[in-house]
């Protein structure tokens, strides 16, 4: 059955493919990653194309062990290690492979990587993932890509999103959240509009 749009005017909203922006956070954005990578290979039809990505605090290394990924960060600041393989697990079900770089796209070849679009990468300095994200955005600079980087301080994963008790931590949490996506949109409307 056919139902109507419950936009007004939908009829009238113009999307132009040769510019499309992908953003997300998390595995969100491991999937915006992955799809900017392997349409760099594949290009998609009719002259559409991926021109900017906003990535969130991603997962773009799933192949870096997660004991190693916690090595590297306060255990007591991060997301419970339950929580956290489970999440882990969950996305990478066998018999996907980690190195597969549409799994993990920090492991994409240079020649694929240094064709992304403008990319701009932002992580959290009490997340596990952090370190991987920041290593990414390093090589995509290095590679030519125009990236903008920020690692916000005094948050963790999720901060856009996940309720917190604690004052002052909402408060952090709430002027990451709005720079973060203030800076997505910025890089969007540049690239877009």
């Amino acid at each position: 059955l056919l139902q109507k749009s419950r936009t007004p005017n939908a009829s009238k909203i113009i999307i132009d493919p040769t510019r499309i922006g992908l953003s997300g956070g998390s595995a969100g954005s491991n999937l915006a990653a992955a799809l900017s990578t392997l349409c760099v290979s594949r290009p998609l039809p009719n002259n559409a194309k991926i021109s900017a990505q906003g990535l969130l605090y991603p997962a773009l290394n799933l192949f870096v062990p997660y004991a190693e990924k916690l090595a590297r960060v306060d255990p007591a600041r991060v997301l419970p290690p339950r929580m956290s393989r489970l999440f882990l697990q969950s996305y990478l079900p066998p018999p996907r492979r980690a190195s597969d770089p549409l799994v993990s796209p920090a492991l994409a070849p240079d020649v694929i990587a240094k064709e992304l679009p403008p990319t701009i990468i932002l992580t959290a300095a009490y997340d596990y993932l952090a370190h991987e994200a920041d290593e990414y955005a390093q090589r995509l600079r290095a590679l030519g890509v125009r990236v903008g980087h920020r690692r916000f301080e005094d948050v963790g994963h999720g901060f856009d999103g996940i309720p917190t008790r604690d004052k002052k931590q909402r408060m952090l949490n709430n002027k990451a959240r709005d720079d973060a996506w203030g800076m997505i949109s910025a890089v969007m409307k540049e690239v877009l509009l």
